[in-house]
């Protein structure tokens, strides 16, 4: 009887054991990582130096976060960003100047768990360079209905510090009553602009802006300030 409860519990201790090692081979898991939030959203690179954060939440007791480019750009940068812990929120910081370049960036958290396992989550983020318009005219600003003025202008980005020539951008026309989009020009090789519109009956102050989007010099512009306001007087039809 003693050689059968001997084996019995031989054998029970056996089962305890083998499942407690299945069970400690389990538990290993991901770690959790999430970006909750990234302050600005995106970059506009000017005069100023601009400190930007990147709020993460994860479980891990180490995490990590690295902002690189994207391949195939006009420039390759990757910075491995420093950042404090709160629990299980971290934050991380990195700043931008002037010569940070126009391109999209991949920002990378990575957590690792205690025993060694990784987790990443990756977002988008762009910086682009600021734009701005000058010498806008309008010419004539007093027409009849349905008469087309013409308006003319300069376009122009920076880079790293310094304004160049904005080649082959977009310049939207709008007028101030609405803000609403009327027409577009497109600039030459010197960023210069020109092109005409029908304002119909109805005299309104009108503005241009540089629509923000990829260039083909390389990197991306951020839509500009609106430049100066020019009234347009439509006659009153005659009777």
């Amino acid at each position: 009887m003693r050689r059968i409860v001997a084996g019995t519990i031989s054998g029970l201790m056996a089962s305890s054991l083998f499942v407690a090692g299945h069970a400690s081979a389990t538990v290993r898991t991901a770690p959790t990582v999430h970006i909750d939030n990234i302050h600005p959203l995106d970059a506009t690179i000017d005069f100023r130096r601009q400190l930007v954060t990147f709020e993460v939440t994860s479980d891990a007791p180490q995490v990590e976060l690295t902002l690189a480019t994207r391949p195939g750009q006009i420039a390759s940068q990757t910075r491995n960003l420093r950042g404090h812990q709160d629990g299980q929120k971290w934050t991380f910081y990195t700043v931008f100047d002037k010569s940070t370049p126009s391109v999209t960036w991949d920002a990378t958290a990575t957590a690792t768990s205690a025993d060694g396992e990784t987790k990443s989550e990756s977002q988008v983020y762009y910086t682009s360079y600021a734009s701005r318009i000058t010498h806008f005219r309008i010419h004539p600003r007093v027409v009849h209905p349905d008469e087309k003025f013409y308006f003319s202008g300069h376009a122009e980005v920076l880079v790293n510090g310094r304004w160049k020539d904005a080649r082959n951008v977009f310049i939207e026309l709008h007028a101030a009553s609405d803000s609403d989009y009327r027409t577009s020009a497109r600039t030459d090789e010197h960023g210069n602009f020109s092109d005409d519109y029908v304002p119909g009956e109805t005299s309104d102050r009108f503005y241009t802006e540089v629509q923000g989007r990829y260039f083909t010099v390389g990197g991306f512009y951020s839509q500009s300030p609106s430049s100066r306001k020019i009234l347009v007087n439509v006659l009153p039809k005659e009777m």
